[in-house]
């Protein structure tokens, strides 16, 4: 799953404006805040290659125990309370992200 931090700003915007009344016996809900979908590895990678112009040096390696193969953030609790809908897609996010990090960290990133 991968979340801009904008996304998450008006998330947690959203639940300021609009909190969750607590439940009978449970004084605090639990939401998640993501993009609700799955990235592949492999395309977040070819997406900041694209963005930095260049090849990122692979090193491939085993599962290792705890790994999940796929995870992503429900957000329906978020959505069904606060109409959250994250805007920001990888493909959208990814460019200024490099660029950030080039700019804040300069030759090392």
């Amino acid at each position: 799953d991968f979340t801009h931090v904008e996304d998450i700003c008006r998330g947690v915007l959203g639940v300021l404006d609009h909190p969750p009344s607590a439940q009978a016996g449970v004084p605090l809900r639990v939401l998640n805040l993501g993009r609700g979908e799955p990235v592949d590895l492999l395309r977040f990678i070819d997406l900041i290659e694209h963005s930095v112009g260049q090849p990122i040096e692979r090193r491939y390696a085993e599962m290792q125990p705890g790994d999940m193969v796929e995870t992503y953030a429900d957000t329906s609790l978020a959505q069904d309370l606060f109409a959250y809908a994250p805007q920001i897609s990888i493909d959208q996010g990814v460019p200024p992200l490099v660029a950030w990090c080039r700019q804040y960290f300069g030759d090392q990133a």
